[in-house]
């Protein structure tokens, strides 16, 4: 997508909403799916009438200006999804499409009746796994099926407390099929992603939309991370009541690094990484610049299997040596429970029916992707003679091993995997090959239908489970895809369940009127994030004064003529070598050569990321502690320290340099004085003005 041209907006001037809609009507004919906005006999479904008659009185280029206005929010903002198989592309921003995906609500209580009961019945099925194991005893769960499974976590057994929920929050991914009947295409519950990213969906909307969000009385979302705090403080052990609760995340280059930061300033938890962690006298501790601090609950975002290397997966880095210890101990409760990875194990929804009624004594409401597991004889046989019609999946989720849409494979590949699934059959299981339903997407030129998956969330409170209303929407990259996800360059829509009645106005941002509390003390402090702080400030330092060095060096060369200009930068060029904070190369060994091309040596200096020394290594540097730095960065520091990542781009000469250089600059001077005014004079301030 693209900001409309002068002529492309007269042209759309032309083309109201309505015409889009039309063409919209006929594109939606031709997909042979559900669609979400429009039924093939009737038109607009009803839940949709008002957003269709707010978006045509828009007309299309407002919806173009207001989804320019979107992508501006979210790249103001650093919303980010990291993609680790691109390296260029790590800090990819978040895509938001204009047009969100609207709900029934009397749909949605049926679909939400469904999920709580699926989260209670994964509840009961991660208390039997790690306790009594009657569900394998009595041959309700195939032994083979749990114990090959890696999320399945022998350290863990007997581990979990006997009291409370042991799943604190649960998520599925819902999928429509043609017959327009929601199902669930996966489960998730060892730390379940995407909550932070449907919370910044919906204050981006409200704030683009305010009318149409205002006036289809929305159903807010506060009140599920309301009751996430609410869950969380109830599991703090007895003997930790002065601990406090802390997000434990793998780092910045995690793919949802976003999430945790914002999640951790959100619900005003402490961020931290497994650095920042102890284990002495049997409980967990946060290092702080002012000592050792307590910590009762740890809402996790690192798998279950890298969290404690002493016990767990030995090389991880990401873990805290003794955490299941002190889980044993009583003294530290997890979210959610280490081992809850095994209840992903994609060969579970085969048995869920029965398990329903076993254990709830009730049907189960929300059904399944139809799904076989290999290691039965009788499925096996099904799946090995439909290979053509379904999609394999491992039992264990892995990067490594994808999903396998048998209708894309050659008889040669279908024989291989055939081979594969004879062989380890219990690590396989077939599952049929849904058209999913589609949602409009507004791609700048129409509304086009893209097939999207829902993930739902749900969070544990006292009295039960009680589910997000709506959750995250995401959308296939291209109008055919059969991949939803963010790493396959999806998008993402802000998921509305209209209500019958105006929605209270519930939120956890503070009141205008709140006294707000400045602690000074440096027990608030993580020594990682003291260190990180120290580095950003140094890292602005440095960039600063190499960009201040640098223009003066290329006003003055471009202020040189004639014969005196090579004198005049070899002059300049050698003596700005000894400042060390630019590292420029042109003294020592094979100074002449580079001397004899100094323009093309210059830029490289300034703009070479991998150059020890150049602007553009700082910068990065800058970017990467202020990442990790971000949850005590006020708003607008974070977005000036995020703006720097566009300086110092599509440069390709001296003269071009000097306004990119005056940018810098600029930006590096808001960084300082924003910090300057919203930081508190505590030690997070000094260990900045250190640096």
């Amino acid at each position: 997508m693209h900001d409309p041209t002068a002529a492309e907006i007269d042209v759309n001037r032309k083309r109201p909403v309505k015409d889009l809609l039309a063409e919209y009507r006929h594109l939606r004919g031709s997909a042979g799916r559900f669609d979400e906005m429009y039924a093939a006999d009737t038109g607009a479904r009803p839940h949709w009438t008002y957003a269709i008659g707010a978006f045509d009185t828009l007309g299309a280029t407002e919806l173009r200006r207001r989804s320019a206005e979107i992508r501006q929010i979210l790249r103001e903002n650093g919303v980010t999804y990291n993609v680790y198989a691109d390296a260029q592309a790590r800090r990819r921003p978040w895509a938001l499409d204009v047009v969100p995906m609207l709900l029934d609500s009397r749909e949605w209580r049926t679909i939400e009746r469904g999920l709580i009961q699926r989260a209670e019945l994964f509840n009961l099925i991660g208390a039997d796994l790690y306790g009594p194991q009657r569900l394998i005893r009595d041959g309700l769960l195939p032994p083979e099926l749990i114990y090959s499974h890696p999320g399945f976590l022998r350290a863990c057994h007997g581990a979990l407390p006997d009291d409370g929920p042991h799943l604190t929050l649960y998520a599925a991914d819902l999928v429509r099929g043609p017959d327009g009947t929601v199902r669930v295409l996966g489960d998730r519950t060892q730390a379940p992603s995407g909550a932070g990213y449907a919370l910044e969906n919906r204050i981006v909307m409200s704030r683009v939309l305010p009318s149409l969000y205002r006036d289809a009385q929305v159903h807010r979302v506060a009140l599920f991370f309301r009751a996430l705090r609410t869950s969380l403080a109830a599991r703090l052990p007895a003997s930790s009541v002065q601990g406090r609760t802390v997000v434990l995340t793998p780092g910045p280059a995690n793919e949802t690094y976003f999430e945790h930061a914002y999640l951790a300033n959100y619900l005003d938890y402490t961020l931290v990484e497994a650095d920042d962690i102890t284990v002495r006298d049997g409980g967990v501790w946060l290092k702080t610049v002012g000592g050792l601090q307590p910590v009762g609950a740890i809402l996790r975002r690192v798998d279950d299997v890298c969290c404690d290397p002493l016990e767990l997966q030995a090389e991880s880095v990401l873990g805290i040596p003794g955490l299941l210890q002190a889980v044993r101990n009583g003294r530290m409760a997890v979210a959610n429970p280490l081992g809850s990875g095994v209840l992903e194990n994609a060969g579970l929804p085969a048995f869920l029916p029965r398990l329903a009624k076993v254990l709830l004594g009730q049907e189960l409401r929300l059904e399944c992707v139809p799904t076989w597991w290999c290691g039965d004889p009788a499925a096996r046989a099904y799946v090995l003679d439909r290979l053509d019609r379904l999609v394999i999946k491992p039992t264990f989720a892995d990067p490594a091993t994808p999903a396998v849409f048998g209708a894309r494979l050659s008889q040669a590949g279908r024989d291989r995997l055939a081979k594969q699934i004879r062989a380890r059959p219990y690590a396989f299981v077939g599952q049929e090959q849904v058209a999913l339903s589609t949602a409009p997407v507004f791609t700048g030129e129409r509304l086009e239908p893209r097939p999207m998956v829902l993930r739902s969330f749900l969070v544990r409170r006292d009295d039960g489970y009680v589910a997000m209303p709506g959750g995250l929407t995401r959308v296939a990259a291209e109008p055919d895809g059969l991949v939803v996800s963010g790493q396959a360059g999806g998008l993402s829509k802000d998921t509305w369940i209209l209500a019958s009645e105006p929605e209270s106005q519930d939120s956890l941002v503070p009141a205008a009127d709140r006294l707000v509390s400045m602690p000074r003390t440096a027990h608030e402090l993580p020594s990682s994030l003291a260190d990180n702080l120290f580095w950003l400030g140094r890292y602005v330092e440095r960039t600063a004064g190499g960009a201040r060095v640098f223009r003066e060096v290329l006003q003055r060369v471009l202020d040189t003529e004639g014969p005196r200009y090579a004198a005049a930068l070899s002059a300049f060029l050698s003596a700005c070598t000894h400042r060390p904070v630019t590292s420029l190369r042109f003294i020592g060994r094979d100074s002449t050569r580079r001397l004899a091309v100094a323009e093309q040596e210059l830029l490289a200096t300034m703009l070479d990321a991998d150059q020890p020394g150049s602007l553009r290594f700082h910068i990065n540097a800058l970017l990467r502690t202020g990442q990790a730095t971000r949850d005590r960065l006020s708003q607008d520091a974070w977005r000036a320290v995020n703006r720097l990542d566009r300086e110092l781009t599509e440069v390709h000469s001296l003269s071009g340099m000097i306004e990119s250089l005056e940018g810098l600059i600029i930006g590096l001077a808001a960084i300082n004085e924003l910090n300057t005014e919203s930081l508190v004079r505590g030690h997070a301030f000094r260990f900045m003005e250190i640096g």
